[in-house]
């Protein structure tokens, strides 16, 4: 099990697997917060809640993923350090 758990840190393909659970955490919550929550009375009406939800889940939620800060705090951290990186992993 070490052995597996170090190849998903380390790898290319752990990084493709990482990625695509973090991505299918975001449709799970967008579908089910957004989507399924809505009625789009036009495209302008979609453009507004989806652009409502975004800002919320982009800016006022901390994600477990990112060891509690929400993705607009890392993304100004890493603006002022190009280093920075809170995710444990590269």
């Amino acid at each position: 099990m070490l052995g597996t758990l170090h190849l998903l840190n380390r790898s290319p393909l752990g990084s493709v697997i990482r990625a695509t659970l973090l991505i299918e955490s975001f449709n799970g919550s967008f579908r089910d917060e957004c989507l399924n929550v809505n009625w789009f009375l036009s495209l302008d009406d979609a453009k507004e809640k989806i652009e409502a939800f975004k800002d919320d889940y982009n800016g006022f939620r901390p994600h477990s993923a990112l060891r509690g800060l929400t993705p607009n705090q890392v993304l100004d951290r890493h603006l002022q350090d190009p280093n920075f990186s809170n995710l444990g992993w590269r």
